[in-house]
């Protein structure tokens, strides 16, 4: 299974997307000191405060993404079911662009047919 690596995503957009969609779809159109205090007041929360990033020298946090993971079931065609990983940053809910398909993209889609173990039992509800 080819899975598209997120860095490499994030590469290719910063590379290619016209400025604005980069503001919008992946720093909410948020300035520097902004996503600063984001990560400063996520550090300040328990689960977040053991970070390792928030324990290296130098991180300049004004160009941190916060990615957003999300899977969920997606038909593409009748009786084809898929589980699809996407990522998204989530600064991009304070953009503008608010389309999908331009703001969530697929990392990984598995064929649910694959994903089926024979020696595990269908559960019948």
């Amino acid at each position: 299974m080819k899975i598209c690596l997120p860095h490499e995503l994030l590469h290719c957009l910063a590379a290619t997307a016209s400025p604005y969609i980069w503001s919008s779809v992946m720093l909410g159109h948020l300035d520097g000191q902004a996503r600063r205090e984001f990560f400063e007041h996520l550090q300040s929360l328990p689960p977040w405060e053991d970070h390792p990033a928030f324990h290296q020298q130098n991180v300049d946090f004004e160009r941190l993404i916060p990615l957003c993971i999300h899977a969920d079931g997606a038909q593409f065609y009748r009786n084809d079911e898929n589980f699809v990983w996407s990522i998204s940053s989530a600064f991009g809910v304070k953009g503008t662009v608010k389309d999908v398909m331009l703001s969530k993209y697929p990392i990984a889609i598995i064929p649910e047919r694959f994903m089926r173990d024979p020696e595990v039992p269908k559960l019948i509800l």
